[in-house]
């Protein structure tokens, strides 16, 4: 672009906005920075607006967020990627601010800048910059130091060996600083910046940096250093984690504090998963049952949510034996989020084993979490049903599971009621036309007279799976028959009509439904002389819709359905029952 006055417009615009005393001026101003790069183009944007922006670390919180997010995007507006290393300068600076929403964003977009530079750039630029940020006065820009690690080390070459290694020193450095929130930050990327790292220096540098960490006498490092031992098990083989890992697994299991022995509990199956099933057997397994039965219940669940991986690693014997006891315990605790945790693991486990070995272990289990007194856990259980259905078999079904969701059909809590209509296309299609018809068939129609809206339109919902499931001779036989009773029932509340119309409306309108279409047709045309308008108008829109749809033979159209929406147009009374009727007349021709 040409360096004319014209072209000089926007940085003056930005500058006043900068200046203004309205934060959301400033915060818009940033928001423009990639329309007024553009506009000014590569040279000036690097030459002007760059080093403006340096110069503005000092504004409200919310514009540096904003500053921080934009200049990770702007890659594209500043050149080749030599170019590029000039968002670092005003990037670097914002990660030494004191807001950490704003250093995080500023990490985040240092990495993205990071991870287009060339290897030159790299050792020429982002490694100094690294050295300044890791030795500041302020441990904030210590702190946004850890997070850069791994996106640094992992774009140098075996070439550059002094490089790597001013890096790895840095790190160490910031794992023993004195400062709390340095050594937690570092805690929290040191297995991030360990898989970027050669394996011969993760065995003499980090396990020891780790090992140190872990053992920090603040909590808040020691758990984060936690959340790290699954990517360094995944580092070394068995025999170096059986040295290294394992005695630390064992600490921290037994940590005085419940949150390290929390975070522990949280990444068990993955830890154990990349230590090998081996020493999972011998070694972690018994450590895993004792988190199950951790006094803090935060522990219990977090254990809880690795039931269903536990489960592939050990085999179905050593759950029997081991794990099954501690979670029939679990299944009736007093902490409802452990027995929610347990509830989503123990579909998981009932979904990848056999019937025969599902039926007598997890299964009862289940039926009591279908039970639980808190609406959550059996909301979990009824979620997850559709993944075990084939586990559980329709026999098993009809005797077991049926009767506890006809009980839940009419639970006080609607959500549990919605839950349930939303598992009935599943319970057709396993169970079959005749058992639904005999034990499903009265809950579900009596679900379109539901108080709450969600249920009711749960149940239309259900229409459309269910004739895919049952047939629609099916369909056509034996539901459509009871909702054109259903709407016809005298004392029926309106609410109640609309739900049924809704109902028609998802049969109607699909094309290779449409002998449930024509069946249905007479309910619309019923539904159009209802005498509450709402009624009136709904039937008019979906009637409409099927006209679209063409779910509507020739014949019906010009015998049935266009002297109706005539007749609706001139005698109705409702203006907005007479537009949509002059919409559907219109959709005929």
């Amino acid at each position: 672009m040409a360096n004319t006055g014209e072209n000089l417009f926007p940085i003056a615009v930005l500058l006043d906005e900068m200046k203004s005393e309205d934060v959301e001026a400033r915060i818009n101003a940033m928001k423009k920075l990639r329309i007024i790069a553009q506009a000014l183009g590569l040279q000036r944007t690097r030459t002007e607006l760059i080093p403006f922006l340096a110069e503005q670390v000092e504004d409200d919180d919310e514009v540096l967020l904003v500053m921080a997010s934009e200049l990770g995007q702007m890659m594209d507006y500043i050149g080749g990627p030599k170019d590029a290393v000039i968002l670092l300068n005003p990037l670097s600076s914002l990660a030494g601010v004191e807001e950490t929403v704003v250093r995080d964003k500023a990490v985040e977009s240092c990495c993205t800048v990071i991870n287009g530079l060339e290897v030159n750039d790299i050792v020429e630029h982002v490694v100094p910059i690294l050295q300044r940020l890791s030795t500041g006065d302020w441990f904030t820009s210590r702190v946004s130091a850890c997070g850069l690690f791994s996106s640094t080390y992992g774009k140098l070459t075996a070439q550059q060996t002094e490089s790597k290694k001013i890096l790895r020193q840095l790190f160490a450095t910031l794992c023993t600083d004195e400062t709390p929130m340095v050594r937690r930050a570092a805690s929290k990327h040191i297995g991030p910046f360990a898989t970027m790292v050669e394996k011969e220096f993760v065995l003499n540098e980090f396990l020891a940096l780790f090992n140190n960490l872990a053992g920090d006498d603040q909590d808040s490092v020691r758990l984060l250093a936690i959340e790290n031992c699954t990517a360094f098990a995944k580092i070394l083989n068995q025999a170096e984690n059986n040295i290294h890992i394992l005695p630390l697994v064992k600490a921290c299991a037994s940590d005085k504090s419940w949150r390290v022995r929390n975070n522990v509990a949280k990444e068990f199956y993955p830890l154990s998963d990349a230590m090998g099933a081996t020493v999972t057997r011998i070694e972690l397994l018994p450590l895993f049952v004792r988190l199950l039965q951790d006094p803090e219940a935060e522990v219990r669940a977090s254990a809880a949510h690795n039931v269903a991986g536990y489960v592939k690693l050990v085999g179905s014997e050593r759950f029997t034996t081991d794990i099954l006891p501690v979670i029939r315990e679990s299944v009736i605790d007093p902490a409802q989020n452990v027995r929610l945790s347990l509830a989503e693991s123990l579909i998981d486990i009932t979904a990848n084993l056999t019937q025969d070995e599902a039926a007598p272990t997890v299964v009862p289990l289940i039926m009591q979490a279908l039970r639980d007194e808190a609406p959550e856990v059996r909301l979990k259980i009824l979620e997850g049903l559709h993944k075990v259905a084939n586990t559980l078999g329709s026999q098993f079904l009809e005797v077991t599971v049926l009767p506890v969701l006809l009980l839940l059909g009419n639970d006080s809590l609607w959500r549990i009621r919605e839950k349930v209509i939303t598992q009935i296309p599943l319970l057709a299609s396993s169970l079959g036309a005749t058992i639904f018809e005999k034990d499903l068939l009265a809950l579900y129609l009596g679900t379109y007279a539901d108080q709450v809206n969600a249920v009711r339109m749960a149940a239309t919902r259900c229409l459309e799976p269910l004739a895919r499931s049952l047939g629609i001779p099916w369909i056509r036989n034996k539901l459509i028959p009871k909702l054109q009773s259903q709407f016809a029932t005298q004392g029926s509340s309106y609410l109640q009509r609309i739900t049924v119309l809704y109902g028609v409306r998802d049969l109607s309108t699909h094309a290779d439904l449409a002998d449930a279409a024509e069946d249905l047709l007479p309910l619309l045309l019923t539904a159009i002389k209802d005498t509450v308008p709402n009624v009136r108008f709904v039937a008019v829109k979906i009637l409409h819709e099927g006209i679209v749809s063409n779910a509507y033979s020739k014949n019906k159209i010009s015998t049935e359905i266009q002297p109706t929406l005539a007749n609706l147009i001139t005698q109705d009374t409702d203006p907005d029952v007479k537009y949509f009727a002059q919409l559907a007349l219109e959709a005929i021709h």
